[in-house]
């Protein structure tokens, strides 16, 4: 199924829609998630899980950078404004440290998955 396949914008997308606005708006998000997962699923099969892992590892990654950032502030708070921007560009160096390494790291993972292999089977 692609998107301009009948049964995605006949059934799919209808099917979706309604969904989504029968869905209570606070819970809205968790529709799409699951129609995307579902439609990824459809197109390619077993690699919903590769998407599954991309989702959490960049989930954590952002978990991780906010946790820097709380820890940041909580540091900094009541400091003077001089002492405070020291230690704040140290934490931007590690937030970006680990947004490099997210970044780094996905398409890695993704090449080691689509990269056929020279071993006999």
């Amino acid at each position: 199924m692609a998107y301009h396949t009948g049964i995605y914008l006949l059934l799919f997308l209808p099917a979706v829609l309604l969904l989504y606005q029968l869905t209570p708006k606070k819970s809205r998000w968790i529709t799409l998630l699951a129609a995307g997962y579902l439609f990824f699923w459809i197109c390619s099969g077993k690699l919903v899980l590769y998407l599954l892992g991309t989702t959490l590892f960049t989930h954590y990654i952002a978990v991780w950078i906010s946790w820097i950032k709380t820890k940041c502030n909580d540091e900094t708070a009541g400091m003077q404004r001089t002492e405070a921007g020291t230690i704040k560009k140290a934490y931007k160096k590690k937030e970006k440290g680990i947004l490099v390494f997210g970044i780094c790291v996905l398409p890695v993972s993704y090449t080691h998955l689509t990269l056929p292999t020279n071993r006999e089977v």
